[in-house]
């Protein structure tokens, strides 16, 4: 799946990206999320964003299909990584089950959640600032809960209660 076409999907489903392009294929949502978590291991953009399209549409997402999709495409533990993210910083959320099933996926070992350049510098801030969630999923991750808490702040719809 062209990254572009991952990108204009995303914007389509409520991500705050600004891509360049036309939607030329309409993925469904679940073929969105699924494509995105590849394409979330190469950008921390679309990392952030991420669990905001899947927040924004938290009632209609069929689990089963996304699992899946994210098992066919190797990138169950980042699924996992996501919507235990997304558990920890939305009150009442919980997929305990079904996270449980995401587990038997993560490989022995650590290795780094973004796919980018990793000189030295890179690895030992990685190393030190990974957050238990992402290690929980067998990620080093220079990105910490609060940058993900902030960016559903931001872009999420405020909940009228």
């Amino acid at each position: 799946m062209k990254g572009q076409t991952v990108l204009v999907n995303l914007k389509r489903f409520g991500a705050p990206l600004c891509p360049s392009g036309r939607l030329e294929y309409a993925l469904s949502l679940e073929e969105t999320l699924a494509h995105a978590l590849r394409l979330s291991r190469g950008s921390p953009t679309v990392a952030q964003t991420w669990p905001v399209v899947f927040a924004k549409h938290l009632a209609e997402v069929d689990l089963a299909k996304l699992e899946s999709m994210a098992c066919r495409l190797g990138e169950a533990p980042a699924l996992g990584f996501f919507l235990d993210v997304l558990q920890r910083l939305l009150p009442g959320v919980s997929f305990g089950a079904f996270m449980e099933r995401l587990k038997a996926h993560v490989p022995e070992g650590m290795r780094y959640f973004f796919r980018l350049g990793q000189g030295d510098l890179y690895k030992a801030l990685t190393r030190s600032r990974t957050p238990e969630v992402a290690s929980t999923w067998g990620f080093w991750m220079n990105t910490d809960l609060a940058d993900f808490a902030a960016c559903l702040r931001k872009f999420l719809p405020v909940q009228k209660g």
